[in-house]
């Protein structure tokens, strides 16, 4: 009982299997319903279709030795590769896996990579909470952790700037 008591003590395994609940709780609907985590905005309109482009450059990249175009066409009206695919892809350490998956689970990929942006997110901020608050009680940092990356993380694709 006592060892049971231990783990239990532990904040970071306390989130960890409480984020699994409330995760499963939130998201299965989604994907029982077969509709995605695409946000209607500005996921279904740039950060997705960047995901596809990117998952297409970097295989070339990666397998064929092909750089991309400095100045693509199709990018609005003609735009600079590196630096819009910066602002999308390229500093973003959870697309690079995005070339390892094919074509028809690219959505499977995304709707993963922001379930587990959240759980870092979450993670992060605990770790964040904990240094600046090290005696605060459980009972008061996992329902902080929670209202942060269900309310405060509301564009899941900029989870980055919220989760390092």
């Amino acid at each position: 009982m006592t060892a049971l008591k231990r783990y239990w003590k532990n904040i970071y395994l306390l989130y960890s299997i409480l984020f699994l609940l409330v995760a499963a709780a939130v998201f299965v609907p989604y994907f029982v319903t077969g509709t995605s985590l695409i946000w209607q905005s500005d996921g279904i309109a740039q950060h997705f279709p960047a995901l596809v482009d990117w998952r297409v450059t970097l295989r070339q990249l990666l397998f064929d030795n092909i750089w991309p175009a400095q100045w693509q066409w199709r990018l609005g009206l003609g735009a600079d590769y590196l630096q819009t695919f910066s602002y999308y892809t390229l500093g973003d350490i959870f697309t690079y896996g995005v070339a390892f998956v094919s074509q028809d689970h690219v959505l499977a990929y995304y709707n993963c990579s922001v379930i587990v942006r959240l759980f870092l997110a979450g993670l992060s901020f605990l770790f964040v909470a904990r240094q600046f608050i090290p005696r605060a009680p459980h009972w008061s940092l996992i329902p902080a952790t929670f209202s942060y990356i269900f309310f405060v993380t509301r564009h899941l694709p900029h989870l980055n700037t919220h989760s390092f």
